[in-house]
């Protein structure tokens, strides 16, 4: 992000835009937790895709949002909001409402990344720590507009990258969505669709990023 900022704690709006190649198949999206163990005293947060629809970790509570199939080549606008122990989640004009639990033992940041895109399953022993996601290298599609904040994640360059495309993006995916203008309000000017960033990837995207408190 902008400034190095993430958040993950209440309250806080937290957004990204993302669309899918055909055939559509289980694939972890994105994760924000810890790449060692104990995983658990930290409020980890996965995005997943799971029989066509998205799945929602935070931390031991899963959302499944049911009422939203995806279709391949379409942009999804998905955002959530987090204020005290309720979390609202919008898929495009669809939303969902869960409550968690965040108390922590630690708020230790030195093991936190943000993974795009899926985890590395070489030389590294992350995407055995994270049991309950159902495939962590399977993603294809793209990723774009990562919003924290109002922070957006610098998509320029990764930490670490394989099999993935990151920068411009020429955004040819067909059905683009349009964020509605109440869903969010932000001070920095928003990407438009001839000039966006974004990643094309098929998996593991990594980002070391700071939060702030």
């Amino acid at each position: 992000y902008d400034g190095r900022t993430f958040s993950n704690r209440a309250p806080t709006r937290f957004s990204f835009d993302f669309a899918i190649r055909s055939p559509i198949i289980d694939g972890l999206i994105l994760l924000y937790g810890r790449n060692t163990i104990p995983i658990n005293d930290f409020f980890w947060t996965a995005i997943e895709i799971y029989q066509s629809r998205l799945r929602f970790h935070f931390r031991d509570t899963i959302l499944d949002a049911t009422n939203t199939v995806l279709n391949a080549s379409t942009w999804y606008h998905v955002e959530y909001q987090y204020v005290d122990s309720t979390i609202l989640v919008s898929i495009n004009d669809c939303q969902y409402v869960t409550t968690v639990n965040d108390t922590l033992n630690t708020y230790d940041l030195s093991n936190v990344q943000l993974y795009l895109g899926g985890l590395p399953v070489t030389g590294s022993l992350i995407s055995g720590l994270y049991p309950s996601l159902t495939q962590v290298n399977t993603f294809s599609g793209c990723i774009r507009n990562v919003l924290s904040n109002g922070y957006y994640l610098d998509m320029s360059k990764a930490l670490v990258s394989a099999n993935s495309y990151y920068g411009q993006s020429s955004c040819t995916l067909t059905n683009l969505y349009t964020t509605p203008s109440t869903l969010i309000t932000i001070t920095t000017t928003l990407t438009t669709t001839a000039g966006c960033s974004a990643h094309f990837t098929t998996f593991r995207f990594i980002w070391n990023v700071k939060k702030s408190f």
